[in-house]
């Protein structure tokens, strides 16, 4: 394009710098509003959202995700079994806290049933989960039904394994 060209198509006046400041400010503003929007506009997962998320993540094998979705607590207890498995190890592969999950090795041996928030308590809450296992009783899979902790933790729910019995 030409400086004639470009007079031409701007009513008889090149594009000056007052045009090109209001452009970038125009489009500094509406950078600041994309990047802020996500988070005026965020709601926040439920509980119930947060299992389902745990679920999937389970069932596709993806680790990264699954200890992602763990409350702190949880991570560090993992690391804390890593780390020791580590110390008694001849070197070799370090294992990670993800490599103690058996996920996405077998196809998940429950199908999920009924999934109910039982309780939401400040940053605590808790979700039924009602599985049906493959496992069968005279003709009829098995019904085993569990009660899942977790914690909000900036915002997002996490899940706290369940430790100790």
């Amino acid at each position: 394009m030409t400086c004639d060209s470009a007079s031409r198509e701007h009513g008889g006046r090149a594009p000056g710098h007052r045009g090109l400041r209001r452009r970038a400010a125009l489009s500094g503003i509406v950078a600041l509003l994309a990047a802020a929007l996500p988070v005026a506009c965020h709601q926040e997962e439920s509980p119930r959202e947060a299992v389902l998320r745990f679920l999937r993540a389970v069932e596709e094998g993806d680790r990264e995700q699954v200890y992602d979705l763990l409350a702190p607590e949880s991570q560090k207890l993992l690391r804390s079994i890593a780390d020791r498995a580590n110390t008694h190890t001849g070197g070799g592969r370090r294992l990670t806290p993800q490599d103690l999950f058996a996920v996405g090795q077998e196809r998940p041996a429950a199908k999920i049933g009924e999934l109910k928030v039982l309780e939401v308590e400040g940053d605590r809450a808790r979700v039924a989960l009602e599985s049906t296992t493959n496992e069968k009783h005279q003709g009829v899979g098995v019904v085993k039904a569990e009660v899942l902790e977790l914690i909000r933790v900036e915002n997002s729910w996490r899940i706290k394994l369940p430790v100790g019995g």
